[in-house]
């Protein structure tokens, strides 16, 4: 992998490292305080990364965030964040679709997880849910929206990518048509 391409999206904080080809490069991004990780993506294949995530946030979070985000980019317009609104916001047809990634911290405090339900009910009414990272939280967070586990949600993605919309062609006749009805073939 040549320089450039590596540290082109550094802000990301994300590299898989099959794309690492040499020591130095791994070296300088263990350097630059990335953490080794050893995960599985929603498209099942297991391997290793390199990430860095934010001071408050954990290695699995941040992974399945950067992995679900970068699955939707090829597809949609998305964003990601760190405060109270959803994870991951992507631009489906005329709306935002809201995505919150839990590891099961959040269910222990009452109060900021009613807070994060109301203000994602609030801002995207139906459309947003939760992707938990461990199958046996899925019945908790089920009382509080539509949720799936990390081997589920990619059924769900694909159905986006699959409904979403084609881009409008328009046809310009190249002869002058007299009549008032155009049919091409």
């Amino acid at each position: 992998m040549k320089e450039d391409k590596l540290f082109k999206n550094r802000r990301e904080g994300f590299y898989d490292v099959r794309y690492i080809k040499s020591d130095w490069q791994f070296e300088h991004l263990q350097d630059r305080e990335y953490k080794y990780f050893y995960g599985k993506s929603i498209t099942g294949r297991r391997g290793y990364y390199l990430l860095k995530p934010e001071r408050n946030e954990g290695l699995q979070h941040f992974f399945l965030v950067m992995d679900i985000a970068r699955y939707l980019s090829k597809h949609f317009k998305v964003w990601i964040f760190k405060t109270t609104l959803p994870d991951v916001i992507f631009q489906f047809r005329n709306k935002k679709i809201g995505i919150e990634v839990e590891i099961g911290k959040v269910l222990k405090d009452k109060v900021k997880f009613l807070n994060k339900v109301k203000i994602c009910n609030d801002h995207f009414g139906e459309d947003w849910f939760f992707v938990v990272t461990n199958r046996n939280l899925l019945k908790k967070y089920r009382k509080f929206g539509k949720t799936y586990t990390r081997k589920t949600v990619l059924k769900k993605l694909r159905w986006y990518v699959r409904n979403k919309p084609e881009k409008l062609q328009i046809i310009i006749p190249k002869k002058k048509v007299h009549h008032s009805y155009y049919y091409p073939f």
